[in-house]
């Protein structure tokens, strides 16, 4: 345990910057959002298509819908570590949008 306690401190120290900054970004995509739900909250209308579009009117909560939420992160989670990668840009877009969505 003590082990991991001073790994975990020592990634933070030494990424202290970029997850403050990344902290800041998402705090101001649930702003953002929050702000676009009062100028147009019908836009919610199009992102629960979205979701009905991919999963259905009434999803089955079952294991097979665990299942599809668990592919659908992990892609996300792969395009933001290949785009992390390469430029960043897909791992900020991804961290907008989540924070996005969270405020609206």
């Amino acid at each position: 345990m003590v082990i991991m306690s001073s790994f975990l401190s020592y990634y933070y120290n030494d990424n202290r910057d970029w997850i403050v900054f990344v902290s800041k970004w998402f705090l101001l995509a649930i702003i953002i959002g929050a702000m676009a739900y009062l100028v147009r909250p019908d836009l919610i209308d199009q992102i629960l298509g979205i979701f009905q579009d991919k999963f259905g009117d009434e999803p089955a909560r079952d294991v097979n819908f665990a299942k599809e939420i668990f592919i659908q992160n992990s892609i996300a989670c792969l395009l933001a570590l290949a785009g992390g990668i390469i430029f960043g840009i897909s791992s900020f877009l991804i961290v907008f949008v989540n924070g996005f969505i969270i405020g609206f």
